[in-house]
């Protein structure tokens, strides 16, 4: 069962490294990865990985714990390459159907708060909107990287925080 399960994915596993071993032209690429700075992309990683974290821990939330974190992060990460690919954000209805799946709750429910939980992160991003509107349209000195680096160390947790009171929020609401 095992290995019939797996013998699609790697063969297109397989494909797309014979693929990209045609199409490019390797001695490019390792120079190119060679002369690359690794911390930037080491924090975009750690970052992602936070995030996606912080998305699986508010969907667990809103399920009220029916979950663990496993499958909620599992989940999320199949809705992301769903909507990376399908359109009309289908994501959200296979997070939905793999979830209910998974559980006892019912697909209705399931979908209704994972509506809930796109609903907030839609609100978040209004509010980081609303934050940046006083600045629009003009020009705007952008301080130097230790001051501004500092800044952004400072307003993160703060804008985590404010979420997470934001999620218990519905919580108790909902």
């Amino acid at each position: 069962s095992l290995l019939r399960r797996s013998v699609f994915p790697l063969l297109v596993l397989g494909g797309l490294a014979l693929a990209a071993w045609r199409l490019l032209d390797m001695s490019q690429l390792s120079g190119a990865l060679l002369r690359a700075r690794l911390w930037p992309l080491a924090a975009l990683l750690a970052w992602h990985l936070a995030s996606t974290a912080l998305n699986a821990l508010r969907l667990r939330m809103l399920l009220r714990g029916s979950v663990n974190f496993s499958l909620a992060f599992h989940a999320n990460n199949i809705c992301n390459l769903i909507n990376s690919i399908l359109p009309l954000r289908a994501g959200e209805f296979a997070m939905a159907l793999i979830l209910s799946r998974r559980t006892g709750v019912s697909g209705g429910e399931v979908l209704s708060r994972v509506l809930v939980d796109r609903l907030l992160a839609i609100l978040s991003v209004f509010l980081l909107f609303l934050c940046a509107l006083p600045y629009a349209g003009r020009q705007v000195a952008l301080p130097d990287w230790e001051h501004g680096g500092a800044l952004y160390v400072l307003a993160v947790p703060a804008l985590v925080l404010a979420l997470y009171g934001v999620t218990r929020l519905e919580r108790r609401v909902v």
